[in-house]
């Protein structure tokens, strides 16, 4: 999967893509828990790995029945890798 504009790339999910992401791997018959397969719905995570890191997805999706289209979405809680962006030396006058 990549995401994007038209001439930009990017080196990590953007979370508005993430939160969608996890909450159809929740949904049963939809293209993404088709394609992670049987048991995918199982775990309350989905793990969305990205050339920055991994970002783990916590998708609230509280279903209706069989049909996919009255499912509710209350929240996506998420955790991201963090990244390095400083490093240095303090240096403390006694």
């Amino acid at each position: 999967m990549r995401l994007g504009g038209e001439r930009l790339k990017r080196d990590a999910c953007p979370l508005t893509a993430a939160g969608a992401i996890s909450v159809a791997a929740k949904l049963d018959g939809s293209i993404i828990q088709k394609t992670l397969g049987a048991g995918a719905g199982d775990t309350p995570t989905v793990r969305i790995g990205h050339p920055s890191g991994v970002m783990t997805m916590v998708p609230t999706v509280v279903k209706d029945g069989p049909d996919m289209n009255k499912a509710q979405v209350p929240g996506v809680a998420v955790q991201r890798t963090a990244r390095r962006i400083m490093d240095g030396t303090l240096y403390i006058r006694h």
